[in-house]
C-alpha cells in the first residue's frame, strides 16, 4: 500500500505541477527496487520488505507536505 502511495502522489502531483520536477524522497521505485534485490540476495526478503513498507510511507507523507506547500504558493500568485 505504501508502494503505491508514492508513485500515487507523484502522478497527482505532476497533473497539477506541470513544469516541476515530481521526483522528490527517499524511496522512489529505483530505490525500493535496489532494496528488494539486495534483501533478496542475503536471503531476507521479509525484513527488505519491512523497510520498504517504513521507507515508502514516509516518503508518500513527505511528498504530500512537500506538494501542499507548493500548490499553496502557486494559489496565492
Amino acid at each position: 500500500m505504501s508502494s503505491i502511495l508514492v508513485s500515487y502522489s507523484r502522478t497527482l502531483a505532476e497533473n497539477y505541477l506541470y513544469n516541476y520536477n515530481c521526483d522528490i524522497g527517499l524511496a522512489a521505485r529505483s530505490e525500493r527496487l535496489f532494496i528488494i534485490v539486495l534483501t533478496g540476495l542475503f536471503l531476507i526478503p521479509l525484513i527488505g520488505l519491512f523497510i520498504i513498507v517504513i521507507v515508502a510511507f514516509g516518503t508518500a507523507i513527505y511528498r504530500q507536505i512537500k506538494y501542499l506547500k507548493i500548490i499553496k504558493k502557486f494559489e496565492y500568485k
